[in-house]
């Protein structure tokens, strides 16, 4: 019987596709680590096998390419497919129309031929004898001009391109439009933002070795977006004034890096320890993330996303200042957590005590939670919602903001509650007196009766 476990089933898929491609490598004489040119002939030139050479490109074809899923089959029946695979990996593709080129794509899909591969295509081009389409001769042609660009730059650049030195680095980045200065101290560089390069080749197409600018970087001053590129470690990098976007980048150490000012966004990112990181000043996302310990983080200046994640203890976090999203995660405890300033969802967690925490601005929804005591919470700025939840005991709390839903609730005694700045519902729920109650909204529901 297939399981119902969503995580279960991904893990299926996962390992089924895995076989799936090893498959294929081994009826194509190529193993997974293999670099090697592999054809899947179109329908015309394999009609008996056309649906499984249809998988077979999807398989084989980049997770970028409209071949991994809805043009395999329409591809293939105009003409044969080739793949480069180096270790295995997708690099290039390679479409035919009948015996002609028509494309060239490399794994970004953009249409530009990787220069770094230009002269394997323009060799399996000549030794096959291919013909190309006007379209796959304007690629080439523009793959060559750009390889002109790269060798004039690298000469321009000559040896500081090697950045071996603060000098190296700062004139680099000026050179392909990222500002730098030399900090206070003079020992270390403030840039204006970091990105991948705003051309049709990268930081590696010019043989730059990313990770030795942040041997010099300690502040950006805007964004900084990893995504592609191919730093890995930020090494003495501290401050991050704008957004930071680690989702399907290659880094994975923050090195000394204390505060982000800007949103951060961790998913689908390398990054399991956020180190020194003591500050997020807006949004922190960290849903599908590999996170499994926030490190010295004891501030999101806005909405947390924790959706789904790995994380187990908010840790030494005491300040959430907008939302908070826990549904689905794996976790246990909140820490230090102090104060929420938004709304919060605690259902599909393991969590059932609040540990620290003694404020929430916004509205509260324990309904379906595994918590069963408020303990040192003492306000709820928006609404309640007790309704079918395991709160026995409301501790501390004092105050709920707006309306308080005690529906069906088992909450037997409202203890220190002295106001409720909506309404009130007690329908069907176990409370039989206000207990210090001084304060409410316009109704109140005593069971089934206004009172």
């Amino acid at each position: 019987m297939l399981t119902n476990n969503p995580k279960a089933q991904l893990n299926f898929s996962k390992m089924y596709k895995n076989k799936l491609r090893s498959f294929y490598m081994e009826d194509t004489k190529t193993s997974e680590t293999e670099t090697k040119w592999v054809v899947i002939p179109s329908k015309k030139n394999d009609p008996e096998n056309f649906e499984a050479n249809v998988e077979k490109l999807k398989t084989l074809s980049h997770k970028n390419w409209c071949t991994k899923s809805f043009n395999a089959e329409p591809y293939l029946a105009k003409g044969d497919f080739h793949v480069y695979l180096e270790n295995g990996q997708p690099k290039l593709g390679v479409r035919f129309k009948d015996e002609e080129i028509v494309e060239i794509q490399g794994e970004k899909n953009d249409t530009n031929i990787p220069v770094k591969y230009l002269e394997l295509v323009k060799k399996y081009n000549k030794d096959n004898n291919f013909i190309l389409s006007k379209d796959a001769e304007n690629q080439i042609l523009q793959a060559e001009r750009l390889k002109r660009q790269i060798n004039a730059i690298k000469e321009d650049l000559g040896d500081s391109i090697n950045l071996n030195t603060i000098e190296d680095a700062e004139k680099v980045l000026n050179y392909l439009g990222i500002e730098a200065k030399r900090n206070k101290n003079k020992d270390g560089l403030i840039i204006s933002e970091y990105k991948q390069i705003d051309y049709d080749f990268t930081f590696t197409d010019l043989d730059i070795d990313e990770n030795k600018f942040f041997n010099y970087i300690t502040e950006i001053n805007g964004r900084a977006d990893f995504s592609d590129t191919q730093v890995t470690n930020l090494n003495k990098l501290e401050k991050i004034k704008g957004n930071a976007c680690f989702t399907n980048s290659q880094v994975k150490s923050l090195g000394n890096l204390k505060i982000i000012e800007g949103n951060a966004d961790f998913s689908y990112s390398k990054i399991q320890d956020l180190g020194s990181l003591e500050k997020i000043g807006s949004d922190a996302i960290f849903s599908n993330s590999k996170i499994i310990n926030l490190g010295n983080l004891k501030v999101i200046g806005d909405d947390a996303d924790f959706s789904g994640s790995l994380i187990e203890d908010l840790g030494k976090l005491e300040k959430i200042e907008g939302d908070a999203c826990f549904q689905f995660s794996k976790l246990k405890s909140l820490g230090n957590l102090k104060k929420i300033g938004g709304n919060v969802y605690f259902y599909g967690i393991e969590i059932d005590n609040l540990g620290k925490l003694n404020e929430i601005k916004g509205d509260a929804y324990f309904k379906d939670s595994k918590i069963t005591n408020l303990g040192n919470l003492k306000r709820i700025g928006g609404k309640a919602v007790f309704i079918d939840s395991k709160v026995i005991n409301l501790g501390k709390l004092k105050v709920i903001g707006d309306d308080a839903d005690f529906y069906k609730s088992i909450v037997n005694d409202l203890g220190n509650l002295e106001e409720i700045g909506g309404n009130a519902n007690f329908r069907k729920s176990k409370i039989k007196n206000l207990g210090k109650i001084k304060k409410y909204g316009k109704h109140r529901y005593y069971k089934y009766m206004y009172v």
